[in-house]
């Protein structure tokens, strides 16, 4: 069995799924970009006053899109579909710090 290691790995993936008009759903994997509990306070400080595209490229390196990963690719899939970005982040944040419970 392979030991425990308390550094994780600087990339993880993770599917974010949102919704699209007609009841569809889309999902894209992406690639974020790990940040432990203090960077990730510190990265989103730093980043307010940003466009929601200029925050998840500085979160995630890629993705099994058509499209090739980069801010303007995030600007037309968050301008086409606006739940992916409140999708995108949440999944992020999720992987993170892990769901919140409900009582």
């Amino acid at each position: 069995m392979a030991k425990f290691t308390i550094d994780p790995n600087p990339t993880f993936a993770e599917t974010v799924t949102f919704r699209m008009p007609g009841g569809k759903t889309g999902s894209i994997r992406v690639d974020f970009r790990y940040m432990d509990a203090e960077a990730y306070g510190e990265h989103f400080q730093k980043m307010k006053g940003c466009s929601d595209a200029e925050i998840a490229e500085s979160i995630a390196s890629g993705w099994d899109a058509a499209d090739e990963f980069g801010k303007a690719a995030l600007e037309r899939l968050f301008n086409a579909y606006p739940t992916a970005a409140r999708a995108f982040f949440a999944t992020f944040r999720t992987a993170i710090y892990g769901a919140d419970e409900k009582n």
